[in-house]
């Protein structure tokens, strides 16, 4: 790609994009998906499942900002590696379970690559369950996010004027709710 379109920051901390320089982004993304297994036992009733990723070499060639030439260097804010998983049960015919996880390796996170993230792995888990009342269906969920209660950034600020990278996220949380159907 020529002329990437790269994010700056003034000394106020106001953000502006300038394109500059060339990068060369090789990779490789995946997707596999099951059917949905319909077990015919009133326990375990139906399965199903989705794993992807991605492997991505991304790197800066002939990038220079005044003085500093980057090229070479790994693009900033682009995991080396993603894979994410979900396992989805049926239990009992009715009760939904979401078992996820989603691992990203190190990013790099200044052009330089003289600061990157700490790799990740995060699990969440769903549940749900239907009630039926005549015409009505209400529908329960119990949602934990963060299962492993890792310390980890949901988005970070890339090239962060004062270094400030990180914007932690919430640690082990729980959300329950319900959803009617009329």
């Amino acid at each position: 790609m020529k002329d990437a379109i790269v994010r700056r920051q003034n000394e106020a901390g106001q953000e502006y994009f300038v394109n500059s320089g060339e990068t060369a982004q090789k990779g490789f993304e995946f997707l596999m998906e099951s059917k949905n297994f319909n077990l015919k036992n009133d326990f375990f009733s139906q399965f199903k499942f989705r794993f992807s990723g991605s492997f991505y070499d991304f790197k800066f060639k002939n990038y220079q900002q005044n003085e500093n030439n980057f090229s070479g260097n790994d693009l900033t804010g682009v995991p080396g590696t993603t894979i994410n998983s979900l396992l989805n049960f049926t239990f009992f015919k009715k009760l939904n379970v979401d078992y996820s996880h989603f691992y990203t390796s190190k990013i790099p996170l200044n052009d330089a690559n003289s600061v990157w993230s700490e790799p990740n792995l995060i699990g969440n888990i769903q549940f749900r369950f239907p009630v039926d009342f005549e015409k009505t269906r209400v529908n329960l969920y119990l949602q934990i996010q963060n299962l492993y209660n890792e310390n980890y950034v949901l988005g970070f600020d890339i090239n962060a004027f004062g270094n400030r990278y990180y914007n932690p996220a919430a640690k082990r949380n729980f959300v329950l709710g319900m959803k009617v159907d009329f």
